[in-house]
C-alpha cells in the first residue's frame, strides 16, 4: 500500500469524513506546484478548472498565496506543474493535504512559502513569535464601530454553552487558581469608581408588572434570589428589566406550564442606593 493510500484510508476513518463526496463533479479538479526557478521555493495548492486550458486556468487564478502580485509580475522567473487531476473536489483536497503533510509545507527551512498546512478538515499554521507579537499589535488598540460591537454582543447572547464544556471550564479554572498568584485580581483593589457601581448594581429596586399594568412584586434584594423564593421565571424577567420593560412570552410559550399565568407581565428597574 502506497503512502498516499495509507493516509487517505486513516482520513476515511475520521467521523468528520461524512462531509466527503467522491462522485464525479464533472468539472476538472487539480492540485498543482509552482517553484521559484532561481531559489527553488515552492508552493502547492489546489484549484477547480474554470476554462478550456488548465494553464491559462491557473494563471487566471495564480494561488492564494502571499506572493500571488510578485508572481504575475515575475512569471518568467516561476515554472509551474499540474501534479495531478481529480473529477470531485474531495479527492483533490485529500490529495493536496497529503503532500502538505509529507513535506510540512508549513516549515520555512523546508524550501516552500505555503504558510499552512492543509488537512482535510482545516488548515494549520505555524507562526513564529515575531509575526504572533506583530499581529497582536495590529489588533491592539484598534477602534471597533457601534454595529461590529452589536453583533458581537447578539452572537454571544445567542450562544449556549452545554453541561460538559461548563464542567470542563470549571475544572481548568479550579486547576488555574490553585496558585492565588495565577488570579487577574491577585493583589489589585476595586477603585472608587468600580466599588460605586458595584453598590448601585447590587442596591436595584427591580419592580414587576402584570398584563394590566398592576404593581405585583417588589424586589429590593438580589433579583436572582427574589425570584427563586417566589417562583418567578428570572431569566425573562431579567431580560425585560434590561430591555426596559419588553414583556413576557409574546413570541414563544414558555417551558414550564406554571409561568403561563406571566404571559404579557413585564419588570422595570430603578438604580436607587440603599441609605
Amino acid at each position: 500500500m502506497s503512502r498516499y493510500s495509507k493516509y487517505k484510508k486513516l482520513i476515511l476513518e475520521d467521523k468528520r469524513s461524512i462531509k466527503f463526496d467522491f462522485n464525479d463533479s464533472g468539472k476538472i479538479h487539480y492540485v498543482y506546484r509552482i517553484t521559484e526557478i532561481k531559489t527553488n521555493e515552492h508552493y502547492y495548492g489546489s484549484r477547480t478548472q474554470k476554462t478550456i486550458d488548465i494553464l491559462e486556468d491557473f494563471w487566471s487564478y495564480c494561488t492564494s498565496s502571499k506572493r500571488k502580485k510578485i508572481i504575475l509580475e515575475n512569471k518568467n522567473k516561476y515554472k509551474v506543474k499540474i501534479i495531478k487531476k481529480f473529477n470531485n473536489k474531495s479527492e483533490m483536497i485529500i490529495y493536496e493535504s497529503f503532500l502538505h503533510n509529507y513535506f510540512n509545507v508549513k516549515q520555512k527551512n523546508n524550501n516552500f512559502f505555503n504558510e499552512a498546512n492543509q488537512t482535510p478538515f482545516f488548515f494549520t499554521c505555524e507562526w513564529d513569535e515575531e509575526r504572533k507579537l506583530k499581529q497582536s499589535n495590529a489588533i491592539k488598540g484598534r477602534p471597533q464601530s457601534k454595529e461590529h460591537i452589536e453583533k458581537r454582543t447578539k452572537s454571544s447572547k445567542r450562544r449556549k454553552h452545554t453541561d460538559s464544556f461548563k464542567k470542563n471550564m470549571s475544572e481548568s479554572k479550579k486547576v488555574l487558581y490553585r496558585d492565588k498568584t495565577n488570579h487577574p485580581m491577585f493583589g489589585r483593589k476595586h477603585s472608587e469608581e468600580s466599588i460605586i457601581k458595584n453598590k448601585k448594581s447590587n442596591s436595584l429596586l427591580i419592580q414587576i408588572f402584570d398584563d394590566n399594568d398592576e404593581l405585583k412584586f417588589t424586589s429590593d434584594m438580589k433579583f436572582e434570589d427574589f425570584c427563586l423564593e417566589h417562583n418567578l421565571p428570572f431569566k425573562m424577567f431579567k431580560k425585560s428589566y434590561q430591555e426596559k420593560g419588553s414583556k413576557l412570552y409574546k413570541k414563544r410559550k414558555p417551558r414550564n406550564k406554571d409561568w403561563e399565568k406571566y404571559k404579557g407581565w413585564y419588570a422595570l428597574n430603578t438604580c436607587l442606593s440603599k441609605n
